[in-house]
């Protein structure tokens, strides 16, 4: 497998793609349906990409965090590293927009995924309402910011 060869797939993804954050396993699995690149891992994928002059690398949350990527996975939603070019980081206007409306999308998930849990399962609501809490201070912080 040639690097240069999976630079081309993941730049030309990630330029074309809608949402210019791109989960790191969306890209992984858009690069796997070639043949050429059969034989690559997610964790080459990642340390290739965390490097790259051209893309920028955020990660998840911390796996010690009340609310982990694996807890979050389980209510559907996928918080792993995310992908983007550079030149497709969003103006600061641009990314309170993209933040409020992330923030709407997983404040919605969480709610969805309470209601779908049963009185059984009193410690992933008590996360899941948990995270709900840090989405208003979070909704509240990106307000006060939007407003300078």
């Amino acid at each position: 497998m040639q690097l240069e060869f999976v630079e081309e797939l993941c730049i030309g993804f990630l330029e074309q793609t809608t949402n210019p954050l791109t989960p790191l396993e969306t890209l992984y699995n858009y690069c796997k349906r070639n043949d050429t690149c059969s034989n690559l891992t997610q964790f080459e994928l990642y340390t290739f990409l965390r490097n790259h002059e051209r893309i920028m690398m955020l990660l998840g949350p911390d796996q010690n965090e009340p609310v982990n990527e694996e807890a979050l996975r389980a209510g559907g939603l996928l918080m792993g590293p995310r992908v983007i070019l550079k030149e497709r980081i969003p103006s600061e206007g641009n990314l309170m927009l993209l933040f409020k409306a992330q923030l709407d999308d997983m404040e919605t998930k969480l709610k969805s995924a309470i209601d779908s849990l049963n009185s059984e399962q009193q410690e992933e609501i008590d996360a899941f309402t948990s995270a709900l809490k840090r989405i208003k201070i979070l909704r509240d912080n990106i307000q006060k910011l939007d407003r300078r």
